[in-house]
């Protein structure tokens, strides 16, 4: 036998009934940033390289740490990968506290500083075997592990190379495969182009956007504007330990008022640089080099460095 109903008009409760109020719960969802700092304070001795540094690097994407010497770039990756405790603030990376469990970061994060030391006198599968056991790979993968890593940086076949005989630019490659052994989520690489040739380069950044492919994040640092606004999502321009700028590459450049440099390559090979004030003095410039009957085969913008920036001067207190 069922209880008795209690009717009502329609789109009104029925008498005696409760209208429940809006809710009010907090929900709190899982960090989904790669690193979060907040306040984040960093000294090496005296000097604070970090002064209250807030960030939020996103996942699955290239981001760029751009900054003169000193501006905090390398403490930030440092303090990322756990090598490195902040003196003050907050620090997050993928969602853990690096100060309470810092064996889970170090799974989960490949770094690479600057400069990076190879060891002397050991063949490249020798010492990629040694990363590999010393990240707690299981033994049985190192062999196919090696070989995928070399394929992956452009060293194919050179298993039995000795380290000391590489080239710079052939050190770095090792050095980011080294990062790579345990399958990091999170990739941190200090100044990884450093000291490399042109085709080096473009071999690096076209394995940082492969790793992108399969859902990692990288972060690179580097004093070279133009690359990381070439290669990165997003970019965030540091200066005496504080974030003066981050955003797409694109508009933060044109925020901050950079030269409008042009590059003209000519088919006999000869390259100019043209400063220009602003997009139709660069219209000007092309339609006068197209009457000049100039055998241009490239007219493109190139990012402008860091010095070439109106950056903004850092907060009162900033070190």
């Amino acid at each position: 036998m069922t209880g008795p109903v209690i009717a009502g008009r329609p789109g009104q409760p029925p008498r005696g009934a409760t209208t429940p109020g809006p809710v009010t719960a907090r929900i709190l969802l899982p960090d989904q940033s790669a690193i979060r700092a907040s306040g984040l304070v960093a000294r090496r001795g005296r000097t604070t390289v970090l002064d209250e540094l807030d960030i939020t690097v996103p996942r699955s994407i290239c981001f760029g740490l751009a900054g003169r010497p000193g501006s905090g770039k390398s403490m930030l990756l440092a303090a990322a990968a756990t090598l490195q405790r902040p003196s003050l603030g907050e620090l997050s990376v993928l969602g853990i506290d690096p100060a309470r469990d810092p064996l889970a970061v170090r799974r989960h994060v490949g770094y690479l500083p600057a400069p990076f030391g190879l060891p002397a006198n050991l063949r490249l599968d020798e010492y990629l075997c040694a990363r590999a056991a010393a990240l707690g790979v299981p033994r049985d993968r190192w062999e196919a592990l090696v070989e995928t890593l070399l394929n992956l940086v452009g060293l194919a076949g050179r298993h039995a190379v000795r380290t000391e005989r590489l080239s710079p630019g052939a050190r770095q490659l090792v050095g980011v495969a080294a990062t790579l052994v345990h399958d990091p989520t999170l990739v941190l690489l200090d100044e990884p182009t450093r000291g490399l040739d042109e085709r080096d380069r473009a071999k690096l950044w076209n394995l940082l956007h492969r790793l992108l492919d399969v859902g990692r994040t990288v972060v690179v640092s580097s004093r070279h504007l133009p690359e990381l606004a070439a290669g990165c999502q997003e970019v965030a321009m540091l200066d005496s330990g504080k974030v003066l700028a981050q955003g797409a590459p694109g508009p933060l450049v044109a925020q901050l008022g950079g030269a409008r440099r042009i590059r003209a390559r000519l088919a006999n090979g000869a390259v100019r640089t043209h400063t220009v004030a602003d997009a139709a003095a660069q219209a000007a410039l092309l339609r006068k080099l197209v009457l000049a009957d100039v055998d241009l085969v490239e007219f493109a913008e190139v990012p402008p460095e860091l010095d070439d920036l109106s950056l903004p001067e850092p907060e009162p207190g900033a070190r």
